[in-house]
């Protein structure tokens, strides 16, 4: 989902600081629900800025605090699947992860392992 434009947040503004207008009524009358309205004029009165606030966000990923002990593991037993790596993660006194986790985490360090079969 985009942001407003400015041009309608600046709309919002005026009907509802300048005219004295509701933001339940402004809603109605831009066809915007009435809580994006009230978000919108609240932002403006709080920091004087219009422009749109940053959309999602990177989440911290949950193991980079155990990078060292990630890679301690791989270096000492580099033929573990991912599920054996992430039991010795929890073993080690890190955080419970799953499988895809601990994938993300090798590629994020550039750890490649293979199986040996």
């Amino acid at each position: 989902m985009k942001p407003l434009s400015n041009d309608l947040r600046e709309r919002f503004v005026d009907a509802v600081l300048v005219e004295g207008m509701t933001c339940r009524a402004a809603g109605e009358r831009f066809a915007v629900s009435h809580s994006a309205v009230i978000k919108i004029v609240r932002q403006f009165i709080e920091t004087g800025f219009l422009d749109p606030q940053k959309v999602g966000g990177s989440r911290k990923p949950i193991l980079s605090q155990c990078y060292d002990m990630v890679r301690a593991i791989v270096d000492e037993t580099p033929d573990l699947t991912l599920a054996q790596i992430a039991d010795a993660i929890v073993a080690r006194g890190g955080p419970k992860v799953g499988k895809s986790s601990v994938d993300r985490t090798l590629t994020r360090l550039d750890l490649r392992f293979k199986k040996k079969v």
